[in-house]
């Protein structure tokens, strides 16, 4: 996620449907990195004139996330990284889950 902050890609303040982590918009799609790094890409193209137009898997919140609430839902996920690694008898699979591990506490680190 880290990474696509760099990059300048818009985090939403919206969740993926399928893994819970926050989606980007990009390049006038809105995107699950985590998904789309793990080869389960879940994309949503946008209207040019609305970049937040969410589709039908997205959920949105009832309130703006806050930096406390990003900062649990960011060591969740990065526990729940660490479980699937822990399991992961494919070295292809876990060294693009250590990557993304990676790039969880990159963003973790962002927070503070």
């Amino acid at each position: 996620m880290a990474e696509h902050l760099l990059k300048g890609h818009k985090m939403l303040p919206n969740s993926c449907s399928v893994c819970g982590n926050p989606v980007f918009s990009i390049k006038g799609e809105i995107i699950c990195v985590v998904c789309k790094d793990r080869g389960d890409i879940v994309v949503q193209k946008t209207d040019e004139k609305n970049d937040e137009k969410l589709p039908k898997d997205i959920e949105k919140p009832e309130k703006l996330v806050s930096v406390y609430e990003l900062n649990e839902c960011l060591r969740a996920t990065l526990i729940n990284l660490c479980k699937k690694i822990d399991s992961s008898e494919d070295a292809e699979r876990c060294s693009k889950l250590m990557g993304t591990l990676k790039t969880g506490i990159e963003a973790l680190v962002m927070l503070y």
